[in-house]
Formats: C-alpha cells, sequence, structure tokens
C-alpha cells in the first residue's frame, strides 16, 4: 500500500519489489494506470449518446433535474464519483455479507421504526411513559413483521444469526423510544417517512427527500417542527451542520423543503 501512495504521488519508488507487487502493477499498467481515451475527471462529455444515457438517469419523468441531499453530499465530496454511480450506473461491486451489512441493517431498523410510529399515528399521535410496555409489544410485532418481510425478499442468514438481529433490532427501537419520551415528550407526531420535494420549473429542477420523522411541539414555550433523521453514530454537532461549510446537507436540504 506504501509502495502503491507512492507511485501515485510521484516520489521515489522502490526498484525492489515483491512479486505479488509485481503482478499488481503489471496488470494495472494495462488497465487502470493506462493512459484513457476519455477522462472525464478533467475533461467535459462530448459524446452524445452518453449524455443522453446521463439524462435518462438524471431527470424523473417530468424531465426535471432531481436532487437529493445524498446526491449533493457525493457530488461534494468527488464530482467523480457521482458522474460514475448517479449519471453512469457503474457502482462499487457489494458483495454478499457474511451476516448483515450495517446499511442493510440500518435500513431494517427504519422500516422498524416506521411501522411502529404508523401506528401512533393512527391511534394517540403521542407517546406516554405509562404505555411503555405496550409499545413494547408493539416493536416487537413490528420487528416480526420486517423479518418476514425481509425473509421473503432475500436470501437471510440462518436462523439463530436473524434471531439475535431482531433481538438487537428490538432493543435498539426500545432505546430510541426511551430517548424520545425523555427529550421530547410533548411533540405531536405527525409523519413517518415523509417525502417532500420543490419544484423549480423554470430552472427543470426538482429537490426531494424522504424526511424520517416529523412531529410537532404545541406549547405556551414553544410551537414548531421537529425533523427527525436517525443516526447511529458520527452524528456531526450542530455548527458543523449549520455552519457556512456544512459537513452534511441533509438536515439543511430537508428544513428548506419544510
Amino acid at each position: 500500500f506504501a509502495a502503491e501512495q507512492q507511485f501515485w504521488t510521484g516520489r521515489p519508488f522502490p526498484v525492489r519489489l515483491y512479486p505479488s507487487q509485481k503482478r499488481g502493477f503489471t496488470s494495472s499498467i494495462q488497465t487502470i494506470l493506462a493512459e484513457k481515451d476519455s477522462d472525464f475527471s478533467r475533461e467535459a462529455i462530448k459524446d452524445q449518446k452518453l449524455i443522453r444515457r446521463i439524462r435518462q438517469e438524471l431527470l424523473d419523468d417530468d424531465s426535471h433535474f432531481r436532487i437529493t441531499a445524498t446526491a449533493l453530499e457525493t457530488f461534494q465530496n468527488c464530482p467523480f464519483h457521482y458522474l460514475l454511480e448517479r449519471a453512469v450506473g457503474l457502482c462499487e461491486q457489494v458483495y454478499q455479507p457474511v451476516l448483515l451489512e450495517p446499511r442493510e441493517f440500518g435500513e431494517l431498523m427504519h422500516r422498524v421504526l416506521q411501522s411502529f410510529y404508523t401506528e401512533i399515528i393512527e391511534s394517540e399521535k403521542r407517546l406516554a411513559p405509562s404505555k411503555l410496555e405496550l409499545y413494547r409489544e408493539m416493536v416487537e410485532r413490528c420487528v416480526a413483521a420486517v423479518i418476514s418481510s425481509y425473509e421473503r425478499c432475500r436470501p437471510v442468514p440462518i436462523k439463530e444469526v436473524f434471531r439475535e438481529l431482531g433481538r438487537r433490532a428490538e432493543e435498539l427501537a426500545m432505546a430510541h423510544i426511551k430517548v424520545e419520551l425523555k427529550q421530547m415528550p410533548a411533540e405531536v407526531i405527525l409523519f413517518a417517512e415523509k417525502r417532500l420535494g420543490l419544484l423549480w420549473a423554470e430552472e427543470g429542477i426538482c429537490l426531494s427527500g424522504k424526511i424520517d420523522r416529523i412531529s410537532r411541539t404545541v406549547s405556551e414555550a414553544q410551537d414548531g417542527y421537529t425533523l427527525v433523521d436517525y443516526k447511529k453514530k458520527n452524528i456531526p454537532a450542530q455548527k458543523k451542520i449549520f455552519g457556512p461549510a456544512p459537513v452534511s446537507f441533509q438536515m439543511p436540504f430537508y428544513l428548506y423543503l419544510m
């Protein structure tokens, strides 16, 4: 790895290499290190066929350029990555995980919480500390339903492993509910997984995003909306989100859509 870094940065390169390094670089010279006919990281795209293909990927059914918070972050971090993944459709190869990929488990948790809060919205719209055991039963039911649906759509790990994932999902959901009861006791829950959009017709652009949950605080001291985005880790500080150079577009983007 250190030798590869030296090669890419133009620093003095070791004369002697391990056999595996020699094989790797010999292969790379003919592929990734070879001079390209077109370098879209440096040159404008002129191929009309490719431009039409890219437009098909980036425009919605009404021919509006659809922009999401995730797409904005991808472009900010690496425009070439955005071009390859979003426009051309060349994604990184993902191999089947032995257990369950963290992103996939995150999607499972989103579905569990969506199912739980949809039930709350259809009934009382608020959480009550006195009903914690009822919420536990609801969570168990939601987890069972989501896992059953998951099993019908995808290959699953062995039963013992999947049972442990279900237990972990129940544990995380209950921890989330307890924190919400403590931190947001007066919230009226309005929407779960709410999709919002804003059309700039003259520019041919559509801003689109899906908010994990929207609640509202109604009291003498406060009246406003709360946007909730589920995160397990890597939560940036408020000043890094709403500063002049935000590390994440997600919450400012959602607030703009609201």
